[in-house]
């Protein structure tokens, strides 16, 4: 099996899996448009500070669901498809890829959710809700990525919400001022590059680290026969 061909096949389990719990449709979204609308009440009919805050409380709150995302990985993964994915041979790189896409696009989906909220809610510009729509995809992407890793790192271990929270909110702080600073630059007439530049770099270290350290993070669990196995 090729090394793609295990990346689908993760992602297909994966996304099994998120359809079948729904953490992130009936707990995460509900969850995050209400946090932007008690907030838009509490301002007020002060419009120009609704648009002012409106991209760095969307940005936030990315990172709040980031958070939330990575403690849903490997809580809702039964032990018989660990087992079973370890058992198959499939490559620990080509498994953590598969979950940073599936955490990537479940991120990438909750932020199109509150989009139209920025939009209609908060009035933002249409040259600031084009930049957060296009700065999206390196932001969900780095948080889902921050989160797979920090969800295999803490995975079995008794304070793994408090862990999570120490390694996903200080890491995704980068990316919440990139997609914040990229939004100001559009209003006072700055580029946006220098902020592009700084979320993809950020995405690129989550990967290489990842991938660095995947043979580490997989492990056997404890209800396999490693000696059954091996035939001793």
């Amino acid at each position: 099996m090729t090394f793609a061909s295990q990346i689908r096949v993760v992602v297909r389990s994966e996304a099994q899996i998120e359809a079948r719990a729904g953490d992130v449709l009936w707990v995460a979204a509900p969850f995050g448009l209400a946090a932007l609308l008690v907030l838009a009440v509490a301002v007020g009919a002060d419009l120009p500070l609704l648009r002012q805050l409106g991209a760095g409380v969307y940005w936030t709150m990315l990172l709040v669901i980031g958070a939330l995302v990575a403690l849903r990985a490997g809580t809702t993964e039964p032990a018989v498809r660990r087992e079973a994915l370890l058992l198959a041979g499939l490559d620990d790189s080509a498994r953590f890829v598969g979950r940073w896409v599936v955490a990537s696009g479940t991120m990438l989906g909750f932020g199109l959710l509150l989009w139209p909220v920025l939009v209609i809610v908060y009035g933002v510009g249409a040259a600031v809700a084009t930049t957060v729509l296009g700065l999206l995809p390196l932001v969900a992407g780095g948080l889902g990525g921050l989160g797979t890793l920090a969800g295999e790192l803490t995975a079995g271990t008794g304070a793994r919400a408090l862990l999570v929270s120490l390694l996903v909110v200080p890491l995704g702080v980068p990316l919440v001022v990139a997609g914040t600073q990229a939004a100001e630059g559009v209003v006072y007439g700055t580029s946006p590059l220098p902020w592009v530049a700084l979320a993809l770099t950020v995405d690129m270290v989550v990967l290489v680290a990842g991938l660095l350290a995947a043979p580490a993070l997989v492990t056997a669990p404890r209800s396999i026969d490693t000696n059954r196995w091996s035939g001793r």
